[in-house]
Protein backbone atom coordinates (compact mmCIF):
# COMPACT_ATOMS: atom_id res chain seq x y z
CA UNK A 1 0.00 0.00 0.00
CA UNK A 2 1.27 3.42 -1.03
CA UNK A 3 1.35 6.10 1.94
CA UNK A 4 3.38 8.73 0.16
CA UNK A 5 5.30 11.40 2.55
CA UNK A 6 4.53 14.97 1.95
CA UNK A 7 0.77 14.62 2.89
CA UNK A 8 -1.43 14.55 6.40
CA UNK A 9 -3.57 11.92 7.06
CA UNK A 10 -7.00 11.12 8.38
CA UNK A 11 -8.39 8.22 9.79
CA UNK A 12 -11.48 8.67 7.41
CA UNK A 13 -8.37 7.83 5.03
CA UNK A 14 -8.20 10.81 3.37
CA UNK A 15 -4.96 12.32 2.21
CA UNK A 16 -4.32 16.09 2.67
CA UNK A 17 -1.65 17.96 0.75
CA UNK A 18 -1.14 21.85 1.10
CA UNK A 19 -0.91 23.46 -2.49
CA UNK A 20 -0.73 27.34 -1.94
CA UNK A 21 -1.52 29.64 0.41
CA UNK A 22 -3.71 28.17 3.11
CA UNK A 23 -5.13 26.03 -0.05
CA UNK A 24 -5.20 21.81 0.61
CA UNK A 25 -5.89 19.04 -1.83
CA UNK A 26 -8.10 16.25 -0.73
CA UNK A 27 -6.66 12.64 -2.13
CA UNK A 28 -8.50 9.13 -1.39
CA UNK A 29 -5.84 6.67 -0.07
CA UNK A 30 -4.18 3.61 -1.31
CA UNK A 31 -6.67 1.70 1.53
CA UNK A 32 -10.06 2.43 -0.36
CA UNK A 33 -8.54 -0.28 -2.81
CA UNK A 34 -8.53 -2.75 0.10
CA UNK A 35 -11.66 -2.64 0.20
CA UNK A 36 -12.87 -3.25 -3.35
CA UNK A 37 -10.28 -2.96 -6.48
CA UNK A 38 -13.43 -1.32 -8.73
CA UNK A 39 -14.87 2.30 -8.12
CA UNK A 40 -18.14 2.42 -9.89
CA UNK A 41 -19.18 5.67 -9.03
CA UNK A 42 -18.32 9.19 -7.64
CA UNK A 43 -20.58 11.99 -6.30
CA UNK A 44 -19.80 14.91 -4.44
CA UNK A 45 -22.42 16.59 -2.16
CA UNK A 46 -20.62 20.15 -2.23
CA UNK A 47 -19.68 22.81 -4.51
CA UNK A 48 -17.92 25.61 -5.30
CA UNK A 49 -18.04 28.11 -2.40
CA UNK A 50 -19.74 25.03 0.08
CA UNK A 51 -18.78 25.99 3.74
CA UNK A 52 -17.75 22.77 5.76
CA UNK A 53 -16.08 21.77 8.81
CA UNK A 54 -14.00 18.84 9.68
CA UNK A 55 -16.25 15.69 10.25
CA UNK A 56 -18.77 16.82 7.33
CA UNK A 57 -19.72 14.35 3.95
CA UNK A 58 -18.53 15.88 1.15
CA UNK A 59 -19.56 12.71 -1.31
CA UNK A 60 -19.82 9.09 -1.52
CA UNK A 61 -17.47 6.47 -3.48
CA UNK A 62 -19.64 3.65 -4.65
CA UNK A 63 -18.30 0.41 -5.02
CA UNK A 64 -19.77 -3.31 -5.94
CA UNK A 65 -20.29 -3.93 -2.45
CA UNK A 66 -19.08 -1.07 -0.67
CA UNK A 67 -20.04 2.73 -0.28
CA UNK A 68 -17.09 5.06 1.24
CA UNK A 69 -18.15 8.47 2.68
CA UNK A 70 -15.72 10.86 1.42
CA UNK A 71 -15.25 12.76 5.37
CA UNK A 72 -13.48 16.36 5.18
CA UNK A 73 -10.57 16.29 7.80
CA UNK A 74 -10.38 20.00 7.63
CA UNK A 75 -12.60 22.91 7.81
CA UNK A 76 -12.88 26.02 5.12
CA UNK A 77 -14.29 27.05 2.30
CA UNK A 78 -14.44 24.81 -0.91
CA UNK A 79 -12.66 26.75 -3.60
CA UNK A 80 -12.21 23.38 -6.26
CA UNK A 81 -14.09 20.33 -6.80
CA UNK A 82 -12.27 17.67 -9.59
CA UNK A 83 -15.77 17.11 -11.51
CA UNK A 84 -13.72 14.66 -13.63
CA UNK A 85 -13.85 12.12 -11.36
CA UNK A 86 -17.73 11.69 -11.29
CA UNK A 87 -17.31 11.10 -15.63
CA UNK A 88 -14.26 9.30 -15.47
CA UNK A 89 -12.79 7.91 -12.17
CA UNK A 90 -10.45 5.66 -13.99
CA UNK A 91 -7.69 8.29 -12.77
CA UNK A 92 -8.01 6.93 -9.22
CA UNK A 93 -6.21 4.16 -10.44
CA UNK A 94 -2.29 3.23 -10.50
CA UNK A 95 -0.17 6.24 -9.93
CA UNK A 96 -3.34 8.95 -10.52
CA UNK A 97 -4.67 8.19 -6.95
CA UNK A 98 -2.05 10.96 -5.20
CA UNK A 99 -1.25 13.27 -8.55
CA UNK A 100 -4.54 14.16 -10.77
CA UNK A 101 -6.84 11.75 -8.51
CA UNK A 102 -7.65 14.67 -6.18
CA UNK A 103 -11.24 15.64 -4.97
CA UNK A 104 -11.76 18.59 -3.69
CA UNK A 105 -9.76 21.45 -2.67
CA UNK A 106 -10.32 23.64 0.49
CA UNK A 107 -9.05 27.24 1.60
CA UNK A 108 -8.24 26.45 5.40
CA UNK A 109 -6.95 27.96 7.98
CA UNK A 110 -6.56 24.66 9.95
CA UNK A 111 -3.35 23.41 11.45
CA UNK A 112 -2.62 20.27 9.74
CA UNK A 113 0.09 19.18 12.11
CA UNK A 114 -2.22 18.99 14.64
CA UNK A 115 -5.24 17.43 13.19
CA UNK A 116 -3.92 14.89 10.88
CA UNK A 117 -1.50 12.39 11.00
CA UNK A 118 2.07 11.81 9.07
CA UNK A 119 2.56 9.05 6.90
CA UNK A 120 4.71 7.35 8.98
CA UNK A 121 1.91 7.69 11.72
CA UNK A 122 -1.05 6.60 9.52
CA UNK A 123 1.20 3.78 8.61
CA UNK A 124 1.11 2.44 12.40
CA UNK A 125 -2.63 3.14 12.15
CA UNK A 126 -3.43 1.07 9.32
CA UNK A 127 -1.25 -1.80 11.89
CA UNK A 128 -3.54 -1.44 14.31
CA UNK A 129 -6.78 -1.87 11.90
CA UNK A 130 -5.17 -4.94 10.63
CA UNK A 131 -4.57 -6.35 14.11
CA UNK A 132 -8.47 -6.10 14.52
Amino acid sequence: MKIPKGFFYSEDHIAVKKTKGERVRLYLTDYIFSISDEIEEIAFDVDQGSEVSAGDVLGLIKMPDYEFEIISPVSGTVTKVNSELTESPDVLYGDGLYKDGWLIEIETSDNLESQLMTSEQYKEFLETLEEK
